[in-house]
């Protein structure tokens, strides 16, 4: 059936759609009737091309053809410029604000994390579930998302609003964080010719290590990589870096 559909059967084929995943035989081949084209002279033929960098999308038309109809046949997006749709929890509405760090990360990344500035909040709670399932009620925000590799929509992604700011913040490299019997975190620090053990109090952790309360000054000389026959108190001489003789 091409040309003209009832208003029955478009709202029908959309239901069979939503519940199938493909459209009814009657809607095969139906685009928007001619009376909605523009009254330009249309090209006998030709090839629609994304003009958005990152993607290459090519769709062959013929003449009174349409790129979407009821339905759409064809979506260009922006890889490049894709921003993240997160949930945020409605117990930290009162901290939301536009500009706020975000990091994104997620399975399709690896162990790559992206980050990102919150770019808008919701103006309404959205709650989900209640019968079958627990009960949620969260707030869209939509951040930005800063990579330079192409990403797709529809991903599954995790991420992490940061409220609070670390001025002047030490970052502890994870190469120098071991964990003792007792499950505490801790480094060694080389102090005054000696090894002391310090545990930790993470704050926060990003990318290249942890920011911590305090315990660890940016003058402090850290053992990366621990071996396990290292205890606190044990003298150590540090041996300063020299270029090798040729």
């Amino acid at each position: 059936m091409v040309g003209y559909l009832q208003g029955e059967s478009i709202l029908l084929a959309a239901e069979y759609f939503a519940a199938n995943g493909e459209l009814p035989s009657y809607f095969e081949g139906f685009y928007l009737p001619r009376a909605s084209e523009s009254g330009q002279q249309q090209p006998t033929e030709g090839i629609l091309i994304s003009p958005m960098s990152g993607t290459v999308t090519s769709l062959y038309c013929e003449r009174g053809e349409h790129v979407s109809g009821v339905f759409p046949l064809a979506v260009i997006e922006d890889t490049a410029d894709l921003v993240a749709s997160l949930r945020a929890p409605e117990r930290v509405l009162s901290k939301l604000s536009v500009g706020l760090p975000v990091n994104i990360s997620g399975d399709a990344f690896g162990d790559s994390v992206f980050s990102g500035r919150v770019l808008s909040i919701g103006p309404h709670a959205i709650t989900t579930g209640g019968i079958l399932s627990k009960q949620e009620t969260y707030i869209e925000v939509t951040s930005s998302i800063n990579t330079q590799q192409s990403v797709m929509s529809g991903l599954t992604i995790r991420g992490t609003i940061f409220f609070t700011m670390f001025e002047d913040a030490v970052i502890v490299p994870y190469e120098a964080i071991a964990v003792d019997s007792e499950g505490n975190e801790f480094v060694y620090r080389c102090q005054d010719g000696y090894l002391v053990k310090t545990q930790l109090r993470i704050l926060h952790e990003t990318e290249r290590g942890v920011v911590c309360d305090g315990s660890i000054s940016a003058s402090d000389t850290l053992v990366k990589h621990p071996s396990d026959t290292l205890t606190n108190g044990l003298a150590v001489t540090i041996l300063a870096e020299t270029e090798a003789e040729p």
